[in-house]
């Protein structure tokens, strides 16, 4: 046997090797591993972009990304051809963050913060994606909050705008004739950050930083957090989707990069219960700083690389630190 596993031992070795180069040596913790392989699905040339939002056209087959050091929103093609979709500052772009596409209206919606602190400013800007021409844009008052971080659209076009600082839900119609108050909570939203809305459009999922997954119900405004009998931990969660019966979420909030991680959260059919999950990926060689997501069929493009804990708010950055941004690929339906 000690021979054998003399033998054998450089067989073992160079199989972990591959599969921890490819993304699939996850922890166990409390979740149930997954075996999801990831590629990339492309990296863009510029170090200093510093991505923290990404969004979808099925259109057009571009992806967008935000800028938190540039002021700016790129587009990329199927192929990695890279372009200014926005340029940096245009129309007064500030820290741009979260974005979401409707693809019926044509409209790619961004959110972006200035400087944070008391006299924060946060805006929404609404482009028309075929003219590439500001539709409208939002500025809130200078002060500590609102902290615009992610939104979700609904199928008449409304928009749902989460509120990081305030721990607030924020709307503009789908006319876009005001943005609104729409439902607080020092509790429950506290630290409010990814959203996404159930398929039937009546739920809101949010990722409190604090609370973990929170459910907004849209007609009543009722919050409360997601049931979950398993020992199942959903804080520090940035991006979330949904993809079928399941929540996709995209983990970063703990200090170790190492237990950064992509999850999978199988709901009820009521989907207000979690009753299974999985860690689809962890531990990959290729994180730094997973942030957000979105999902184009059965695939999940994550951007797993942003080097956001480089970035710096005097624009300094010392760029011989950082690589290229990263997306990875990620087939969902394997499983």
């Amino acid at each position: 046997m000690r021979l054998l596993l003399k033998v054998i031992r450089p067989f073992i070795i160079l199989a972990f090797i591959i599969l921890f180069s490819k993304g699939i040596i996850f922890a166990q913790g409390t979740f149930k591993s997954q075996l999801i392989s990831s590629s990339v699905a492309f990296e863009v040339n510029e170090k200093d972009l510093f991505p923290e939002g990404i969004t979808y056209d099925p259109i057009t087959k571009l992806f967008f990304l935000s800028s938190i050091q540039k002021n700016k929103v790129i587009a990329i093609d199927l192929k990695g051809n890279c372009f200014d979709f926005v340029k940096p500052e245009q129309d007064s772009m500030l820290r741009s963050l979260g974005m979401k596409v409707d693809t019926q209206r044509r409209r790619l919606w961004v959110v972006s913060n200035s400087d944070w602190g008391d006299s924060m400013i946060s805006a929404v800007h609404i482009y028309h994606i075929d003219t590439r021409k500001l539709i409208k844009s939002f500025f809130t008052a200078k002060g500590k909050v609102p902290t615009f971080n992610d939104l979700a659209l609904t199928e008449s076009g409304d928009a749902f705008i989460s509120d990081f600082g305030g721990n607030s839900i924020f709307l503009v119609p789908s006319d876009l004739s005001i943005v609104e108050l729409f439902v607080k909570s020092d509790s429950l939203l506290e630290g409010a950050n990814g959203m996404v809305l159930s398929s039937d459009n009546a739920m809101l999922y949010v990722a409190s930083n604090t609370k973990g997954i929170v459910i907004v119900d849209l007609s009543s405004k009722s919050i409360q957090p997601i049931a979950c009998s398993l020992p199942v931990e959903t804080k520090g969660i940035d991006g979330l989707m949904l993809y079928q019966k399941s929540l996709v979420g995209v983990f970063n909030g703990d200090g170790d990069m190492k237990k950064h991680h992509i999850s999978r959260y199988l709901l009820s059919p009521d989907g207000r219960k979690i009753v299974s999950s999985s860690i689809l990926d962890q531990n990959n060689p290729m994180f730094n700083e997973p942030t957000s997501g979105v999902i184009v069929g059965d695939e999940l493009y994550c951007l797993a690389a942003t080097y956001l804990r480089q970035f710096v708010m005097d624009g300094k950055v010392d760029v011989t630190k950082l690589k290229n941004p990263i997306v990875l690929k990620y087939q969902l339906n394997n499983k």
